[in-house]
């Protein structure tokens, strides 16, 4: 069984247009696309969660996270699984595996590569709504999601849509911004959702040709399954959420913000390794350390955080208020954040020895 053909792999890389015969053949080579499919061949004929398992024995990959957290996926009933998408193809196996071990009855919505494996077509949602908003087949795609959630069906939806990748005005490897569609269907499905959380990113050169062209990273995906031999893909499972006690659960742009918060929260309690990918690391020479940057005035901090409370005010908790919002729009607030870090972070022979830490 050949997961990715060259004809394919041609189209989805747009190299067919250059008419150039063997280039397909030449890069699945080196691309190791020609190892993925000998290893969904050798893991015929078994299918779901067993497939996963002869699929995550043959990459060398392991699984870690705490089993008493599996108590936090739903027995019964409809529910929305979402989780982060740092790695672009073996989460969504992993994430299959993990609420099949509580919900057989589980199933996915998938990118274009697991879609091509028929060992899980069962578990798969028919019509991924996320990927074409204004098709036709994306409306039915919703109309169908949303009968499955609420005759009891959960479904697992990584709402980025594509693997998370190098983002320079956030200086680190996240997700782009989730999917608002994501946010409208779970404010009109109302069934619980359990975030989760995947630890990790892919590889220096994956996130290298990610800053050049979209294209280099599609291409690059299926290699990034055998360059994690021996490793650990550590995850968390967050306590289900009920979407009627969040605020402004009606907006679907706030709700999806706080979730995604929630869903990124869970990070905090796994191994720091957050910046294992840094362009601004690979040709780093320690610093005689600079002097501290002088305090940002806090009226023009205040007038930053009042412009957000609008449309980015997520939670409200005693005399607390949790904002997610784009770095852009609170540059002064930024500053001073990273004035004090510096300032904390030297206080324990640490910093980055700049006059601020950003």
């Amino acid at each position: 069984m050949k997961v990715i053909t060259k004809e394919e792999f041609a189209k989805a890389t747009k190299i067919d247009k250059l008419k150039m015969p063997g280039l397909a053949a030449f890069l699945m080579e080196i691309m190791k696309i020609n190892d993925v499919n000998k290893l969904f061949a050798q893991a015929q004929p078994k299918q779901g969660p067993e497939f996963v398992d002869a699929i995550l024995a043959g990459m060398g990959v392991e699984i870690e996270f705490d089993p008493t957290e599996l108590k936090n996926i739903p027995a019964s009933g409809g529910f929305v699984a979402i989780a982060n998408h740092p790695y672009g193809g073996v989460e969504g196996m992993v994430l299959l595996k993990i609420l099949c071990l509580v919900r057989a009855d589980a199933k996915l919505m998938a990118n274009f590569l697991l879609k091509k494996i028929p060992n899980l077509s069962d578990y798969f949602i028919a019509v991924n709504p996320f990927e074409n908003i204004e098709h036709s087949s994306s409306i039915s795609g919703i109309k169908n999601t949303l009968e499955l959630l609420r005759g009891g069906t959960p479904i697992g939806i990584f709402p980025a849509g594509e693997v998370s990748t190098y983002k320079i005005e956030n200086q680190e490897v996240t997700d782009r911004q989730w999917h608002p569609v994501v946010g409208k269907l779970i404010a009109k499905a109302k069934v619980p959702v359990v975030p989760i959380y995947f630890h990790g990113n892919n590889g220096l050169l994956f996130n290298l040709l990610s800053l050049i062209h979209p294209t280099l990273r599609t291409a690059m995906l299926p290699a990034e399954l055998f360059n994690k031999k021996g490793h650990k893909i550590k995850l968390r499972i967050g306590k289900p959420i009920n979407v009627n006690e969040v605020p402004d659960a009606g907006n679907p742009t706030k709700l999806l913000n706080f979730l995604r918060a929630k869903t990124y929260a869970l990070g905090t309690g796994l191994e720091e390794e957050r910046k294992i990918f840094n362009p601004r690391n690979l040709f780093k020479i320690k610093k005689t350390p600079q002097p501290i940057a002088l305090p940002v005035p806090a009226n023009l901090v205040e007038q930053e955080i009042e412009t957000l409370k609008e449309n980015y005010l997520v939670w409200i908790e005693k005399n607390y208020e949790v904002y997610i919002a784009p770095p852009s729009l609170l540059p002064n607030t930024i500053k001073e954040i990273g004035r004090l870090r510096e300032i904390t972070f030297r206080e324990v022979g640490e910093g980055s020895n700049k006059s601020s830490d950003l």
